[in-house]
Formats: C-alpha cells, sequence, structure tokens
C-alpha cells in the first residue's frame, strides 16, 4: 500500500531526497575526478603504470629527441598519425618509460601535435600515457610546464625549476613573453642589457609573426607558436616550434619551381626543402621575390650565428633539417609538421 504523508512528513521527505541525491552527485563527480582518463586535449593523469589492454599503447625511443634522434622520433610521431586514423575512436596511450635522453623540442612538438589532432573532428579518442623512469628525463618532463597544457591529478607535486623557462603557447605576437625570456637569458649567463639580447629578443617576436605565414587560408586555424628554454652551466638553449605548413611549403610556388628546376639538375627533387630553408635563412626569398618568404626573422638569426652571438642553430621544416652550424643538411624519411628552431646562447 502506498504510504501517506501529512504535508510537513512530505517536506521532510522531500528535503531528505533531495539532499541524497546532491549527496550522490558530489560523490560521483569526486570520483570522476579520480579516473585516469585523458580529455582530448592532450594528456590526464600520467604515472607509471602498466599500459591499459583497450588502448592503443605507442612506446618512444629511448632517445625523444628531434635534433639527436630525428628519425626514430620522427617513427613515433608517425604511429600516432596511423593509429588516429585506423582507430580515431580509441584512446591512444603514450609509453614513455624507456626515455633515457629527452629534450625540449621533442616536447614541444608532442604538444604541438596533439594539439592539432584535437582539432580534427574525425579523432574521438583522447590520449593518455606514462613518464620516464630515468630522473633527468622525468625532472625535465616535470619541469618544462607540459603540465600547464594537459589535464592531470599531478600539478599539486610539481616543482618549479629556476633554469627552466616553462613552455608558453599563444598565437598572436606576446611581445610580454619574448621579454621574459630575454630577461631570463640575462639572468642566467649574467648579461647586461646589450645589443645581443635586444637582436634575440626581436628575432623572438619575428618567429611569432611568422607563425601566421606559415598557415594560411582555411588552415590558420591551425597556427600557433610554442618556445621554451633551460639553461645549463654556461649556456641558455632556447627552443622555438610553430605548427604551420613549414618553410619550403610558404615559399613562393613559381619561385619555388625555378629553383628546382635549377636544383633539380643536380640533385632529387625531394631534396630541396633542406636548400630552401638554407636559401630563406640567408634572406634569398625575401629580397627576390614580393610573393615569396618574406620573413625577417629567419636572416637576422643567421646574422646573429656568422656574427657568433648564438651557437648550434638547427632548423627543421617538412622534409628537410639543417644544421647551420656544423653546416649539414639532411633530407628526412618523414614530413616535419611546421617549423623547428633551436638554438644556445653562450655566456
Amino acid at each position: 500500500m502506498k504510504k501517506l504523508y501529512t504535508e510537513q512528513e512530505w517536506k521532510n521527505h522531500s528535503l531528505k531526497k533531495a539532499y541524497k541525491a546532491l549527496k550522490n552527485k558530489i560523490r560521483k563527480r569526486r570520483k570522476d575526478k579520480k579516473k585516469h582518463y585523458l580529455s582530448k586535449t592532450i594528456v590526464g593523469k600520467l604515472e607509471n603504470v602498466r599500459l591499459r589492454k583497450d588502448a592503443n599503447g605507442i612506446e618512444a625511443p629511448s632517445t625523444f629527441s628531434l635534433i639527436d634522434n630525428i628519425d626514430e622520433t620522427l617513427n613515433f610521431f608517425q604511429s600516432i598519425y596511423t593509429v588516429s586514423n585506423k582507430f580515431p575512436h580509441k584512446r591512444i596511450q603514450f609509453d614513455f618509460s624507456g626515455i633515457k635522453n629527452l629534450t625540449t623540442d621533442a616536447i614541444l612538438y608532442l604538444l604541438s601535435r596533439m594539439d592539432y589532432l584535437h582539432l580534427q573532428r574525425y579523432f574521438h579518442g583522447g590520449f593518455s600515457g606514462n613518464e620516464p623512469v630515468d630522473k633527468e628525463s622525468f625532472q625535465l618532463f616535470q619541469a618544462s610546464g607540459f603540465y600547464k597544457y594537459v589535464r592531470t591529478l599531478r600539478a599539486d607535486k610539481i616543482q618549479n625549476n629556476p633554469n627552466i623557462y616553462t613552455i608558453e603557447s599563444g598565437k598572436l605576437v606576446m611581445a610580454s613573453k619574448a621579454k621574459e625570456v630575454k630577461d631570463f637569458i640575462k639572468h642566467c649567463l649574467g648579461k647586461e642589457e646589450s645589443s645581443n639580447t635586444k637582436e634575440i629578443y626581436t628575432s623572438i617576436i619575428e618567429c611569432m609573426a611568422n607563425t601566421r605565414h606559415h598557415a594560411y587560408g582555411a588552415e590558420n586555424r591551425y597556427s600557433k607558436w610554442w618556445f621554451m628554454a633551460s639553461f645549463d652551466k654556461d649556456r641558455v638553449h632556447f627552443t622555438f616550434l610553430d605548427n604551420g605548413f613549414g618553410i619550403p611549403t610558404t615559399i613562393n610556388k613559381k619561385f619555388k619551381e625555378k629553383v628546382r628546376d635549377i636544383l633539380g639538375k643536380l640533385l632529387p627533387l625531394e631534396d630541396t626543402d633542406a636548400k630552401l630553408i638554407l636559401s630563406a635563412l640567408k634572406g634569398d626569398f625575401r629580397t627576390k621575390t614580393k610573393e615569396g618568404y618574406r620573413g625577417k626573422g629567419l636572416p637576422r638569426i643567421y646574422d646573429t650565428v656568422k656574427n657568433k652571438k648564438i651557437e648550434n642553430l638547427v632548423i627543421v621544416s617538412r622534409k628537410g633539417f639543417v644544421n647551420v652550424s656544423a653546416g649539414t643538411q639532411i633530407t628526412l624519411k618523414e614530413n616535419f609538421y611546421g617549423t623547428l628552431l633551436s638554438w644556445d646562447i653562450i655566456k
């Protein structure tokens, strides 16, 4: 028989029911927060756990570095594209536990590629993973600022490292961030304000501005830059990345075809990407065509290399890898999406 309530009893019953429902809702929310799932925007909780059987596991190379081990590292990223296309609704899980050597460029490119996939309508799987077991790699991974761009429960455990300027990202020119990097370099190297630091500041500004030139048309929504800096002993290592189409693609088509006609007689067609990067670095395209690559950043950076104000300049874009300081050029087996620049400022 259905229970009958007086008016006051009914009010008390309703209040108890509402309170119980609210309590269950809060309990469920707390429980959800403890789940180790990841949003589509990059990684959630990362710890050294056994990989899930229902996830697509991808193992990072022991040297996870674009500068020191670019072929293996690009193969890792190529696996991400393959899995995301084949299983767009399944989570991708990264195994970083075996990393012995980690560099900042790989961390930036990881964030860039995951952010790019997050914007793809076909991919709904999300990401998860673990951390390097190696102590130095683990410390860099945590101190880099990677966790600023992910959903994680480890934020309260992250310790700031005064020798690292953590990852920054944006779409527009942010003079304040370029100034912060300049001040970080001055502080670490004990430098006063000089033409060196002013030139580095200007170069960073122009790299930010060039991000828009590297992404055009309908793809502008993907254009974004990322950078970070780290200090070690007598030098500051600076890494800048944009995720546009890259230097070779943005060079004027007709002018590029003329260059390929000339270079094609001397070397295979695919070998021209590194040549195009080097030519853009020297300012050839900026001065010889009104519609070609117009960035002043690369020629300015090239001048700082010639004047020995920076060292170990490396530029990677599409299938071109150029170590400017060492004078070497490599044709990559896999595409690099965007443009990467890294260099050292010496004490």
